[in-house]
């Protein structure tokens, strides 16, 4: 989608400027491991069972792409800490200087945003830690019943799971890397422009409305963090 294209070229924009190497992951590329079936096939059973009212995969296509990141952030082929980011978090003034990490400082992922998984730092091998325990806490929590209904994806497990995770997992609160940014989530916008987002609105006018604010909103921060 023209939009999609337009709010990844602002993020790329925001994290190149401040001196960091942006790197987009494509379906095609995430697709094209051999390992990459095995995992989709898990994460979408496991997904249908939490789910038992959503019985086809195009009513759960976005709890997909929220697990299937992780795979494609754990087959990057390098061994340095990097950010893990969605492409509406907007750097604003974060720069290489401010992440000069230790390389003991981090041996598990660090979510910078609590439990939302907007933004994190870590190792894509840590990615790959996660991936398995996504499978192995979920069939976990499926087979004692314990399961979501409405909506399942990775925000879902970490909040069910905290407690458990946590222990492995650093969620961080008040992150001083992430003020440095902006997510700009449709909650974000629709906060921000609660005086022209009305609930009644036709849904698919609302859903346009909302991403030509996004990008306006995206554009005139950049153009004052210039400045």
């Amino acid at each position: 989608m023209p939009y999609q294209l337009e709010l990844l070229k602002l993020w790329s924009e925001s994290w190149s400027r401040n001196g960091f190497e942006p790197c987009v992951i494509t379906s095609v590329q995430t697709k094209s491991y051999s390992d990459y079936n095995e995992f989709y096939s898990q994460i979408k059973n496991i997904i249908l069972a939490m789910m038992p009212n959503r019985k086809t995969e195009k009513r759960v296509a976005y709890s997909l792409a929220c697990f299937i990141r992780w795979f494609a952030y754990s087959r990057e082929q390098h061994d340095d800490y990097c950010f893990f980011s969605d492409y509406d978090v907007i750097n604003i003034n974060l720069s290489i200087k401010d992440i000069l990490i230790k390389k003991s400082k981090y041996s598990h992922i660090n979510f910078l945003d609590h439990i939302c998984p907007c933004f994190a730092i870590g190792k894509p091998e840590f990615c790959k830690d996660l991936c398995e325990d996504m499978i192995r806490i979920s069939w976990h929590n499926i087979l004692k019943n314990n399961i979501a209904e409405k909506v399942y994806h990775d925000q879902t497990f970490f909040i069910n799971n905290l407690d458990l995770l946590k222990n492995r997992y650093k969620f961080t609160k008040h992150s001083k890397l992430f003020a440095k940014t902006i997510h700009f989530s449709h909650n974000y916008i629709e906060r921000l422009h609660e005086n022209i987002l009305k609930t009644n609105m036709n849904k698919n006018y609302y859903q346009n409305l909302i991403n030509k604010l996004r990008i306006k909103t995206i554009k005139e921060v950049l153009c004052k963090a210039v400045q």
